[in-house]
């Protein structure tokens, strides 16, 4: 009989210090709200892109030095923010709540 092989999600998870957490959860609660308003709306394209921009986030800060600190949280955020840039004036349900 196969054996129950115990998952530690934790394990994949970035460490950050206390900064950058409240930083990152800052940035993210906007995006997560946006996201849910879209999915409202029934506008799942563009809510997958906000749901996928939170992520690259936390892909990036696997590959950072633990902790990631502050600055360098702020490097990550500035750099998706770059490369993620969502057209936000072509859809009046995500200009109003942004």
């Amino acid at each position: 009989m196969a054996s129950v092989i115990p998952l530690n999600f934790a394990a994949y998870e970035p460490a950050l210090t206390l900064e950058a957490q409240a930083r990152f959860e800052q940035w993210r609660a906007k995006h997560d709200d946006m996201a849910h308003h879209c999915r409202q709306v029934g506008h799942w394209p563009w809510a997958g892109q906000l749901v996928f921009k939170v992520n690259s986030v936390k892909r990036m800060c696997r590959k950072m030095p633990q902790p990631v600190s502050l600055q360098h949280m702020e490097t990550i955020i500035e750099l998706v923010g770059d490369h993620h840039r969502i057209p936000m004036q072509h859809d009046p349900v995500v200009t109003l709540t942004a």
